[in-house]
C-alpha cells in the first residue's frame, strides 16, 4: 500500500522543513528493518546519500536491486519508477529534491490481470501530503508512462 510502515521522515529544508524553501527539499529518512516503500514515480529528480545501514533501491520494474551503503550516493531521475526496502539493520539516508516540491507522487501496484493501479498523492503549497484518486492503467499505458 501507499502508506509504508517503518519509514520516518524529517525534512530539514523545504515546504514543511525547519528552514522554509519553495524549490529545495533536504531531509533525513529512517527506514527500519522490513520497511518497504513501494513502486512510485514523481516528476522531480531525487538524490540519496547513505548515512548508516544499507538501503536496497530498485529502479524500473525489471531493474536489478542495488545497495546504498554508508557514504554512497544514488540518483533517481524524474519519472523513474523505483522502490526502497531494508532487510538488515535500520538505514538512515539524507535525501534531496530540487524543483517543484508540489509535484504529485504516484504509487503503483500491479494487479493480477497485469494491469496497474496507481494512487495519486498530492501536496498543496506548505501543506501535508494528501491521498487523491485511484486510477486503473493498462500494461501498455503503464509501460508508456514509465518507459521501463
Amino acid at each position: 500500500e501507499a502508506n509504508p510502515r517503518g519509514i520516518y521522515v524529517c525534512r530539514l529544508v523545504g515546504l514543511d522543513g525547519i528552514v522554509f524553501d519553495k524549490a529545495l527539499s533536504i531531509g533525513l529518512m529512517l527506514l527500519l528493518p522490513g520497511a518497504f516503500y513501494p513502486f512510485h514515480t514523481h516528476n522531480i529528480d531525487e538524490m540519496y546519500l547513505g548515512v548508516s545501514g544499507e538501503l536496497i533501491i530498485k529502479h524500473g520494474i525489471d531493474g536489478k536491486p542495488f545497495k546504498l551503503g554508508t557514504g554512497k550516493i544514488s540518483f533517481t531521475p524524474k519519472n523513474c519508477i523505483h522502490s526502497l526496502s531494508v532487510k538488515g539493520n535500520p538505514a538512515l539516508i539524507l535525501f534531496s529534491w530540487n524543483g517543484d516540491l508540489t509535484v504529485p507522487i504516484w504509487f503503483w501496484k500491479r494487479l493480477t490481470d497485469k494491469s496497474w493501479e496507481r494512487l495519486l498523492w498530492t501536496r498543496d503549497f506548505g501543506e501535508a501530503w494528501k491521498v487523491g484518486r485511484k486510477e486503473l492503467v493498462s500494461e501498455k499505458e503503464f509501460l508508456k508512462v514509465n518507459d521501463t
